[in-house]
């Protein structure tokens, strides 16, 4: 049977003096990652930053930033809707756009509504 008692008792050792970090997959408001920095701090534990795959930048890096949560993401949403609206070449044949023009504009009102973070 898991003891969640020795569970947390083993962490708040672990990283008490080191601190974690945190891991999401997608960063967005930046509740999910105060939240569990939060639950980090009531163990005694340092948040040492977050990690994500894909920040929305929908204000979540300003959020934990105040809170003295710096964010890596992997990319950001400009970058993966920028990455949408390329036309590639390869072997010099140029390829057909991945969506349709309609998808174009409203990727391109997306582009012009995203907050720089």
């Amino acid at each position: 049977e898991f003891d969640h008692e020795k569970s947390i008792d083993y962490l708040k050792k672990k990283f008490k003096e080191e601190g974690a970090l945190l891991v999401d997959d997608v960063l967005t408001t930046g509740v999910s990652g105060d939240k569990a920095a939060g639950i980090l701090e009531d163990c005694g534990i340092k948040p040492q930053g977050l990690v994500c795959i894909i920040d929305r930048q929908r204000g979540g890096k300003k959020v934990l930033r105040e809170k003295g949560i710096e964010v890596l993401s992997l990319m950001t949403m400009r970058d993966l809707l920028k990455a949408l609206l390329v036309v590639k070449k390869e072997f010099g044949v140029e390829q057909p756009p991945i969506i349709s023009q309609e998808e174009r504009e409203v990727i391109e009102e997306e582009l012009r509504c995203l907050t720089e973070s």
